[in-house]
This record gives structure tokens, sequence and C-alpha cells, in this order.
């Protein structure tokens, strides 16, 4: 068994699960700048760093080293 076989489908877990951490501290965020208590949603900014704007994850896989 290849070591890229075990660590790609982590990788893939791991970056779904931050996802749907993101969105909900986005959800809390925009609660928040609804009721006026912040300006802005920084968790907005870690999306633009989990994914590229056309959607490709900028994250290679354990095949290719990262």
């Amino acid at each position: 068994m290849q070591v890229s076989q075990v660590l790609d489908p982590i990788q893939i877990r791991a970056l779904e699960t931050a996802h749907w951490l993101r969105q909900h501290i986005s959800g809390v965020f925009r609660l928040a700048v609804a009721l006026g208590l912040r300006p802005d949603d920084p968790a907005a900014l870690l999306s633009e760093a989990m994914y590229k704007k056309d959607g490709v994850r900028p994250l290679g896989t354990a095949a290719e080293g990262i």
C-alpha cells in the first residue's frame, strides 16, 4: 500500500472538516454583523485561503509530498 493511498483520504477529510468549521464560524460572525456587533466577517478570509477563485483547492495531495 502506498503512503499516498493512506494520506489522500485523510487530507480530503481534513479539508472538508475545515470548510465545515469555517462555514459555522462565518455564520456566527454574520449574525454579529447583522446585530451591529462586528463590522465584518474575518472567517470569510479563510475561504480565500482554502480555495482559489476558480474553486480548485490550492493544496496538493499527499502524493505530491504536501
